[in-house]
């Protein structure tokens, strides 16, 4: 027991010294802004509300009921107000203990004795770099909390079998619950619960297996009912986004192997592009997923052994319900990862094990007709060891992203200067928002994009620096940088009457785009027209309604400082 405390404390340690180069690190990024501002009031009555309203009502694109969330944002902002720093410690600090709580877990399930299959699998999961966007932005907390709360389920419940002692098992409820109400995805918990239930049953009776299983596993199952129960009394809808994802099937398989084997990119291969073309319908994007998972089972099959079947079929279904939950969504981002993440690297370390295992019995018997089956595994165990490297090296315990302090600054920068120029406007005003830089992907670097700002979280700040002022935003046109604002060069003026023009100086810096808020409200509402220019001169010109002047002002960015135009003085 000694034993396991110092290699659990040891994998939490790695996990935070892995975070380390960004401590003191602040990126009031896209829904951070406003899930901490929607919570910003101390009045207990509000409190209540939060289990019957949504999460935040400022983003345009979704709307979610997370309860549990909403309590933490609250709890936050009551200590720090909107400095974020206490907030990304307490991601740095939850991510540790889940770390930690991986290797408490793959100890009991790969039954590791040496616990270096387990360690192994723990270390995977603390520095896997496609954790970076879950961790460092603080928007990404449910992702981190259906984590904890499922670690939490699972161990309890162990617990709960192996003393009988009731508290155990009203804590599982709890922790359960407080996973499930973090999230939609946390609803996945009580259906993994009822697979560990059922599969390491030592029942023999098939039935008696399953009820037995429902019987036990009752309290959590409910929980399920009354959260939708719950969302749709809040939301009067179920929550999500508010427009249908138009990503192929197959793209989204193969978003999720890339990133369950980032930075292993090996899907960004021309071969592996023109195969997702091919598959770029609905029918052959199903083909794609019988396919991805025909292939995982027989890869599965081919380290497995008897004696860890159950192992194996738990952390298999785990996995799989995860990814076909998120691809029922029709989508799959990267911080959806941080949940799969966990039985994708014990699998591995498994399979690993179980090779070595293989090669070394094999070998010493020096059995000729095994020789193959001998260079297959070997081959096989090499290239998942070379993985669990590519996760260590590429991870932020040993490779510098400045880029996410290039990110926060950016943010920083341009609130403060929509900041700067707001409290002259009058009330009700109507602000446009020219050039705000929405995402950042420095070429060559990571294989997905930061969040810095949007619609969403400029309104929030308005609303709380401003609040009696009833200032309202749109944006109009964003940026999406390769590299920090300092590189940034760009050139906003009026070309005619009614008529503005924003350029792009360094295009290897960034790109200027029509926001998606004007593509889906203001080209029909308020009669503006935005014109894309040819692509090489990465220029947009945007015209607007001379019948729509009064109160309505330009906030065009420029990378340093946020200037102001009047359309009544330009637009006549």
């Amino acid at each position: 027991m000694n034993k396991d405390i110092l290699f659990a404390a040891s994998i939490a340690i790695i996990a935070l010294l892995a975070y380390s180069q960004f401590f003191g690190i602040q990126i009031p990024e896209f829904d951070a802004v406003a899930n901490t501002l929607s919570h910003s009031s101390q009045n207990p009555a509000e409190t209540i509300k939060i289990f019957t309203s949504p999460q935040q009502s400022y983003h345009l694109s979704s709307i979610v009921y997370r309860p549990v969330e909403s309590l933490v944002w609250r709890l936050f902002f009551s200590f720090q107000g909107m400095n974020l720093t206490l907030s990304h410690l307490f991601m740095f600090l939850l991510h540790a203990l889940n770390s930690a709580l991986v290797f408490v877990l793959a100890t009991k399930l790969l039954r590791d004795k040496s616990r270096i299959f387990s360690f192994t699998a723990a270390l995977a999961f603390a520095l896997n770099p496609i954790h970076l966007h879950t961790v460092l932005f603080a928007s990404r907390l449910p992702e981190l909390l259906v984590a904890f709360s499922l670690f939490s389920s699972l161990l309890l419940l162990s617990k709960y079998f192996k003393s009988k002692n009731k508290i155990f098992f009203h804590l599982a409820i709890f922790t359960c619950f407080a996973g499930v109400f973090s999230k939609a995805a946390g609803s996945l918990i009580p259906p993994v619960l009822l697979l560990c239930v059922f599969i390491f049953s030592k029942e023999p009776a098939l039935k008696k297996r399953v009820k037995n299983a429902f019987k036990l596993c009752f309290p959590f199952l409910v929980l399920i009912p009354v959260y939708i129960a719950l969302m749709f009394f809040s939301l009067g809808k179920v929550a999500g986004y508010t427009s249908p994802s138009q990503i192929p099937l197959s793209k989204l398989v193969v978003n999720f192997i890339n990133y369950a084997f980032l930075p292993a990119n090996f899907i960004q291969t021309t071969f592996f592009q023109d195969v997702l073309t091919l598959t770029a319908n609905s029918t052959l994007g199903a083909f794609t997923v019988i396919v991805f998972l025909a292939f995982a089972l027989i890869a599965l099959k081919f380290f497995s052994q008897k004696r860890e079947r159950k192992q194996e079929l738990f952390l298999f279904t785990w996995l799989m319900l995860f990814v076909l939950a998120f691809l029922a969504s029709n989508r799959f981002y990267w911080w959806y990862m941080y949940v799969p993440t966990i039985p994708f690297v014990i699998l591995l370390a498994l399979c690993l094990k179980n090779g070595i295992a293989f090669v070394k019995e094999q070998a010493h018997a020096l059995n000729k007709a095994f020789l193959p089956a001998i260079a297959l595994t070997a081959i096989a165990s090499i290239a998942i060891s070379a993985l669990f490297l590519s996760f260590a090296f590429n991870s932020s315990l040993f490779v510098q992203y400045p880029e996410f302090w290039k990110a926060g600054s950016a943010t920083q920068t341009y609130l403060s200067s929509i900041e700067a120029v707001a409290y002259t406007l009058p009330d009700q005003s109507i602000v446009f928002l020219l050039n705000m830089p929405e995402y950042m992907n420095p070429k060559g670097g990571l294989g997905y994009n930061i969040l810095l700002t949007n619609e969403a979280s400029v309104q929030a700040w308005l609303d709380w620096k401003f609040p009696k002022k009833g200032l309202e935003a749109f944006s109009l046109t964003g940026l999406f940088l390769h590299s920090g604002l300092e590189e940034t060069e760009l050139s906003s003026h009026w070309t005619g009457n009614c008529v503005f023009k924003t350029e792009n100086l360094n295009k290897k810096n960034a790109t200027i785009y029509a926001s998606a808020s004007w593509k889906q409200e203001l080209a029909e509402t308020d009669g503006i027209v935005l014109t894309p220019a040819y692509r090489e001169e990465e220029s947009i010109s945007i015209r607007f309604s001379p019948d729509r002047t009064e109160n309505t002002f330009l906030l065009v960015f420029d990378g340093k400082n946020t200037k102001v135009f009047s359309l009544k003085e330009f637009c006549r």
